[in-house]
């Protein structure tokens, strides 16, 4: 039995062989010897709503709003929450998808308005720039800190993708080392945010610098 946690979108080819390994040779490949039959059974097994996810259905799956603007780099297309802000307990953590239909040139994910919950103050204390609020980003599968592609602490310094492959990303944000001046529930608030690039046809690279020539096969 073969089974695959997380698969991505689309085409998948499955080949079976007799004989792998390094016994395997060229004049065994044509020596016509006895035949076998056999029968196969691919079962696939998804969530029933794109807001669910998680080898059980029980993962659940924030979606930002996107706008898309013109600039003089290209298109770039910004999400953001909706109005509120995103809230996670100590320990917790909050999934994201991000889906990338064409060539992007990067991606940027930021946090903004990063807060202890005001109400679990117990002294006033309002030294948040000290939050660790990690952010996990993985291609084509659900992204944690023991698996993940790109991680940074989005409450220090936005994480950059550069040239991020096309299809789905899971985005995982997480509180690491909660301060201990906070009573009560630890709860941390945010503002994410992220950003995609994509440059005018004729352009490539960083901030769209680059030229790009199509070459035509004949």
């Amino acid at each position: 039995m073969f089974i695959l946690i997380h698969i991505s979108p689309g085409a998948w080819y499955f080949g079976l062989f007799n004989g792998i390994g390094s016994m395997r040779t060229q004049s065994k490949m044509i020596n016509r010897g006895s035949g076998y039959s056999f029968s196969g059974n691919v079962t696939v097994e998804g969530c029933m709503s794109p807001s669910i996810s998680g080898q059980f259905c029980n993962e659940t799956i924030d979606h930002l709003s996107c706008v898309d603007q013109n600039s003089t780099q290209g298109i770039v297309t910004s999400c953001k929450n909706d109005g509120e802000r995103s809230c996670i307990h100590q320990n917790e953590s909050k999934l994201y998808s991000l889906d990338i239909l064409g060539v992007t040139e990067e991606i940027t994910i930021s946090a903004t308005n990063v807060i202890f919950n005001q109400s679990q103050r117990s002294n006033g204390a309002n030294n948040d720039s000290n939050i660790i609020l990690m952010c996990y980003a993985r291609h084509g599968s659900i992204s944690s800190p023991s698996t993940h592609d790109y991680s940074g602490n989005i409450n220090n310094a936005p994480l950059v993708i550069r040239s991020p492959k096309v299809g789905q990303w899971y985005i995982t944000v997480t509180t690491l080392n909660v301060s201990k001046e906070i009573a009560g529930s630890t709860d941390v608030c945010y503002s994410l945010e992220w950003k995609l690039l994509q440059c005018p046809i004729n352009k490539a690279g960083l901030n769209c610098t680059w030229e790009r020539y199509t070459l035509q096969v004949r």
